[in-house]
């Protein structure tokens, strides 16, 4: 068997075992590493033809599936015929009489053979006993006749012994051969009459031993000694379940008997009386009546089973089946689910079919709220008393990707410094699932982002990527881990240029089929002093009349600078400083005066 796992490491590598309290014998096992099933014991075709159990692959992070392995054995022909019984009394009338017939068996031997198909197909010989030519035996039915009834004689050949062997399909001789005794009796002599062809009786199988079933009755037309009788039942009770008394005829139960191994059995009955003997024969069929003594059997007292939590209520999810060995109203077996309390179990999520044993959803799963169930299915029969039997079925939730990812905010705002070095990390986005395994392991993405990146989060001051060309996202000025979420800077940023990006970013989990949710994120570019100011004219010249006084206007020089607020205020001073002027340093206004003037504006910042 084999199981796919679409982890990675060691979160991949998957373990085989059997399912919990497999069968009663361990004839196979499942090596852990390679899923290989391989024979552990000794398979017999004839004890048990078909092996069905569960295999578990569970992942090193506890995970598991469980997949059913159906072993049907091929028989070989490993056993041999066995005659039942080995030996047969028959009596013949000298001369041809109606009981020599050679159109009628006089008696029929029957070998069975365990093996099936034509290993267990038999063919029946008479092997010694039969030099001249007397009898025949039907080589496919057992069946022995007289082919020459005119020769029987009880005074030249009182005594016949047949010896037949059986042999199957695959060449086994039977292990002891069969013994046929004819006796020949003389036109005189009478077998033993039996009152019925037939008998039938019945009992129950949970008398005692030694309890009378009933009677049977043969009488002999012949007188004196050689008028009584003497019963015997020489076929049909292989397990020994009931005897006779040779001279009253009646049948008794012998040992324990078992309604499930044999509903009736059908004895051969013979009487015998006379020197030489003569037999009369009858059959007694004897119902053995079933009693409610076997409780229902599941295969195994626990099952592991693992069921996707988006499985649809109705659907078998497993059968439950449990074996009662009695028949009838006794044999008929009910389920219901239970718990070790006796309530109603796991909230009522599961339902079972009370004839058929199919377990059911009857709500739907959560692998969110719970990722296992326990749950017992109660098996009775409906006997009197009523007899049960418990199963307990472990039920693991799968987890689909039924959660899509979700990010913490909605939108993210971030104000970042335009003087920024390149590969800083700017923000870190978060999204959660409430998945497991793949279903929750998420990717990030900046969407409209035409890069294809490798990154390793480890290092996120020198992320590699590889552009394939395109626009990207806000002309790739940002980047994301995919693994971590962090926003990091690609390129420089110039508030003078742009103060504002509006980014999209996508987390998407990695099941099947992916699941995506989305975030903005605002990035608010502030100001850094990274520009100087900026006289409006490279050069300035004023005029001013020798007779100003202090303090009077000379002209007025005026300098920009391209950044913001504090950082764009400009503070003017002249260079050398000079005593014959003064220059305003926040206005830019000039005093008395001089034909040339060199000035130094600073920024304040």
């Amino acid at each position: 068997v084999s199981a796919t796992d679409p982890d990675c490491g060691v979160n991949a590598m998957v373990n085989y075992t059997l399912g919990d309290s497999f069968g009663k014998v361990r004839d196979f096992e499942v090596r852990s590493g390679s899923g290989e099933v391989c024979i552990a014991g000794v398979l017999d075709f004839e004890t048990r033809s078909v092996y069905e159990f569960p295999v578990i692959a569970t992942d090193r992070g506890g995970l598991s599936t469980t997949a059913m392995v159906k072993i049907q054995l091929t028989d070989v022909n490993d056993n041999q015929p066995i005659f039942y019984p080995r030996e047969y009394n028959v009596s013949l009338r000298e001369g041809g009489g109606s009981s020599s017939s050679s159109s009628s068996p006089v008696v029929v031997v029957a070998a069975t053979d365990l093996d099936s198909g034509r290993y267990g197909s038999l063919t029946y010989r008479i092997v010694s006993g039969n030099d001249a030519g007397l009898f025949r035996i039907d080589r496919d039915t057992g069946e022995i006749f007289v082919t020459r009834p005119s020769l029987l004689s009880s005074r030249t050949s009182p005594y016949h012994r047949l010896n037949i062997t059986a042999t199957d399909g695959g060449g086994l001789r039977s292990v002891q051969d069969a013994e046929v005794f004819l006796s020949v009796t003389d036109s005189a002599q009478r077998p033993p009459i039996f009152e019925k062809s037939r008998y039938t009786f019945a009992v129950k199988e949970d008398v005692a031993k030694n309890t009378i079933v009933g009677s049977v009755n043969a009488t002999s037309s012949d007188s004196g000694s050689r008028g009584s009788v003497r019963y015997s039942i020489y076929s049909g009770d292989p397990d020994g379940y009931f005897s006779i008394d040779p001279l009253t005829g009646t049948i008794r139960t012998a040992s324990a008997l078992d309604h499930e191994a044999h509903q009736s059995v059908l004895l051969n009955v013979q009487a015998m009386s006379g020197d030489p003997p003569a037999y009369g024969h009858t059959q007694v069929n004897i119902g053995i009546e079933d009693v409610n003594d076997n409780a229902p059997e599941f295969d195994s007292n626990t099952v592991r089973i693992s069921v996707p939590e988006n499985l649809e209520l109705g659907i078998p999810l497993y059968a439950a089946h449990a074996r009662d060995r009695d028949s009838g109203r006794n044999g008929v077996v009910t389920y219901r689910l239970t718990s070790a309390a006796g309530g109603t179990p796991t909230g009522g999520l599961f339902a079972v079919d009370p004839r058929l044993g199919h377990l059911t959803l009857a709500r739907h799963l959560d692998y969110e709220t719970a990722q296992r169930h326990s749950l017992i299915v109660h098996a009775t029969d409906t006997g009197e008393p009523p007899l049960s039997a418990n199963l307990t079925v472990l039920v693991e939730v799968q987890d689909v990707n039924d959660n899509r990812p979700v990010f913490e905010r909605a939108e993210y705002t971030v104000d970042v410094l335009e003087s920024l070095p390149v590969n800083s990390q700017v923000l870190q986005v978060t999204a959660i699932d409430l998945d497991t395994g793949n279903n929750a392991r998420l990717t990030y993405r900046l969407l409209g982002d035409k890069n294809y990146t490798h990154h390793d989060d480890k290092k996120p001051l020198a992320p590699a990527f590889l552009s394939t060309g395109g626009d990207g996202s806000e002309d790739n000025i940002f980047g994301i881990f995919p693994n971590s979420g962090w926003i990091y800077l690609r390129q420089p940023l110039d508030r003078e240029t742009r103060d504002q990006y509006m980014l999209t970013v996508a987390a998407t989990d990695n099941g099947t089929p992916a699941g995506t949710a989305t975030s903005r994120v605002s990035v608010n570019v502030m100001d850094a002093n990274d520009n100087d100011p900026v006289f409006t004219h490279e050069a300035y010249e004023f005029t001013v009349e020798e007779n100003q006084g202090r303090g009077a206007l000379v002209g007025r020089v005026a300098a920009t600078d391209g950044d913001l607020e504090v950082n764009a205020a400009v503070r003017y001073s002249l260079i050398p400083s000079n005593s014959s002027f003064q220059i305003n340093p926040v206005t830019g206004m000039k005093f008395p005066s001089m034909v040339l003037l060199l000035m130094e504006v600073k920024s304040i910042a």
